[in-house]
């Protein structure tokens, strides 16, 4: 048995209606008579013409049945009527569709869902249920339902609806009953000659809806409790975790902005003095204003193009997200917090301001500076002005003269660096661009700076290339060179560094040394000995004096240690095994000797030279076959003399 489930929310659907004329032919005809007796009576299993015995369900006028050979079956009125009963069909259908119920107590019910606020539950799960028993058209104080099914103690309303669907006063009428009613529409049905066909129809098929549940109302009213107690829960997990939050703020670092890259395309891009404004209630960024409106200027703003249209400005909005994905905004705050976060956050931080806030104020800051424009239709787009776009040209074409000019200097010091350096080996031409020189009136940096210095010093320059290039004495003296008197200062310079050079040389071979010699003893037996033998492998020298040539010797050193470590280690464990092995054949010994041998002999056994074997049997037993001789002869003692071995002071071997 198929049990009434209990079911969870949703509107009653709206009632759709299906055409069925592909069951028939198509054309309005009597498919069913009524039988004296009141049950309906399908047109397939009468006899043919007044013998059918069935009269109209709603005139109830003879029927006679017709059974054409070529078009479909039906009833039809005896009289000679002018034109047919017009709720002949209609009423037909509808008393069929009851006495259905009545004999197979089964039907579909479809699903139904409450939905309150996005969430759903179901009230009904669609599915044939079976029922206990069925009552037709019984009158009840104020309601005439068309069927009443019934399971157990619960009952259900059914509603045939061919013409006429439930109305409004019928509705109410049902859900002051409180009793659950489904509505059956049949008004698209037509004529079918197939019984079986038209009984799925009103069983499954047919389009059906519930005019009432009687638990539809206290399901959608316990789901909006569950929907506020579920929003009433994530809203104080919300706000411990925006507290949470607040408690790992991290304080601003006043000098963050020094290693920043962002900062330095501002300076570049002539834009520092844009950086760094104040804005109060900023405590929402984790860093200095300096940086997180660098990040802002150079990474959002000025790698746009200027453009007229809104669609292709900046989102601040967006901007703001990037700023919180660059770890710039406090605990991953959302850049426009909703009003409850606010008032959370204005309660632990007086002075809060949203992000989005801090974000508006100072691009309203760039506005005034007349580096932005914020159209008034679209406060959350700002275009980049024509001012802002030719400082940023300016300061990369300046960027790139000074490169250029910078690689013209160091190209003119490349064609004097040879012969500079060959006079003058400690000459360092990296400290003299730092320095002022008094010849060329300013230092390298500040050429770069200064267009009319750069070309002086460039003048200047090819001079004395061309006066190095023809040999010529004057040329070391705008170069600011050591005279000659200075010379002899320069070559002690230079044999003082080449002492020291010498002394770091020996104190690093040393080391070398020392260390194979602490690599040798530590894995080698007599490794003090080996380091100081004479090697093929080193070309007949020790170890200690290869080490001593060079650092790339040690790794060739260290290689033929562990190779011979390795043999010195296979070589212990072979000795180890051959011990291991005398010591199991020299037990077996004892216990043979023990089973064979009086106790009081057996000393003197093991311990005297044997003719046989040349030496002591306790010194011959090393192995399997020694073993097995000494058995022997165990073995030939014990055959010729059956009692125990007397001592040596009463007989001798």
């Amino acid at each position: 048995m198929v049990k009434l489930r209990e079911w969870s929310g949703g509107e009653p659907q709206e009632v759709v209606k299906v055409s069925h004329a592909g069951l028939g032919d198509g054309r309005v005809r009597l498919a069913y008579g009524m039988r004296p007796d009141g049950t309906m009576a399908h047109i397939k299993l009468v006899a043919n013409g007044r013998a059918c015995g069935c009269v109209c369900s709603a005139c109830k006028r003879e029927l006679v049945a017709y059974h054409p050979e070529r078009i479909a079956h039906h009833f039809k009125h005896a009289a000679n009527l002018k034109r047919e009963c017009k709720y002949a069909r209609e009423s037909a259908m509808h008393r069929y569709a009851k006495q259905l119920l009545e004999r197979e107590k089964r039907l579909l019910l479809t699903g139904l869902d409450v939905e309150v606020d996005g969430y759903s539950r179901t009230v009904i799960k669609e599915g044939i249920f079976v029922f206990d028993t069925v009552r037709l058209e019984e009158h009840l104080v104020d309601i005439v339902p068309d069927v009443i099914l019934t399971k157990g103690d619960r009952e259900l309303y059914v509603e045939i609806s061919v013409t006429h669907p439930c109305d409004a006063e019928k509705i109410q009428k049902i859900e002051r009953r409180g009793i659950s009613t489904l509505e059956i529409d049949l008004s698209g049905y037509a004529y079918s000659d197939n019984q079986a066909e038209v009984d799925d129809i009103i069983l499954h098929k047919a389009p059906r809806r519930w005019v009432y549940h009687r638990n539809e109302e206290s399901i959608r009213i316990k789901l909006q409790g569950d929907i506020e107690a579920r929003k009433a829960v994530e809203a104080e997990k919300y706000r411990r975790m925006v507290l949470k939050g607040l408690q790992g703020w991290v304080p601003q670092n006043a000098n963050d902005w020094r290693n920043s890259a962002y900062v330095r395309n501002c300076i570049e891009a002539d834009l520092e003095e844009y950086i760094g404004h104040p804005i109060e209630g900023d405590q929402c960024f984790r860093m200095s204003p300096r940086l997180w409106q660098a990040m802002l200027l150079a990474g959002r703003i000025v790698p746009h193009k200027p453009y007229a249209s809104r669609h292709n400005g900046i989102n601040l909005f967006k901007a703001g997200l990037w700023l919180a994905e660059n770890r710039a905004i406090q605990h991953g705050l959302l850049v426009a917090p909703n009003a409850e976060d606010l008032a959370i956050l204005k309660m632990e931080r007086p002075h809060y301001r949203p992000p989005i806030e801090i974000i508006l104020q100072y691009v309203r800051f760039l506005e005034k500076h007349k580096l932005v424009h914020m159209p008034r239709s679209f406060p959350m787009i700002c275009v980049i002005s024509d001012e802002l776009t030719f400082r940023v040209e300016n300061a990369v074409q300046e960027r790139k003269q000074k490169k250029a000019n910078a690689e013209y200097l160091n190209d003119a010091i490349r064609k004097l660096t040879p012969f500079v350096m060959n006079e003058y080996p400690l000459f360092s031409f990296a400290e003299w661009k730092m320095v002022i020189q008094d010849r060329f009136d300013a230092s390298f940096a500040q050429a770069l700076e200064d267009t009319s210095l750069f070309q002086r010093m460039a003048r200047k320059l090819e001079a004395v290339v061309e006066m190095v290039e023809e040999r010529r004495t004057i040329a070391k003296n705008l170069l600011g060179l050591p005279l000659e008197q200075e010379a002899k200062v320069v070559s002690e310079q230079i044999e003082a560094a080449r002492e020291k050079a010498a002394q770091q040389e020996m104190l690093m071979t040393n080391a070398r040394i020392e260390a194979t010699i602490n690599y040798a003893e530590k894995w080698l037996k007599n490794g003090a000995i080996w380091v100081r033998e004479k090697q093929e492998i080193f070309g007949g020298k020790s170890a200690a004096e290869y080490a001593a040539e060079s650092a790339d010797t040690l790794p060739r050193i260290e290689r033929e240690v562990h190779r011979l470590r390795a043999l010195q280690v296979n070589e212990d464990a072979e000795l180890f095994h051959k011990e291991q092995v005398r010591r199991y054949y020299q037990n077996l010994l004892r216990a043979a000797v023990m089973s064979t041998i009086h106790e009081a002999d057996r000393d003197l056994f093991l311990n005297t030279t044997r003719p046989e074997l040349g030496m002591k049997p306790a010194d011959y037993v090393v192995d399997e076959p020694t073993f097995s001789r000494v058995k022997t002869i165990l073995m030939m003692l014990s055959t010729r003399n059956r009692r125990p071995m007397v001592s040596r002071r009463h007989r001798r071997f």
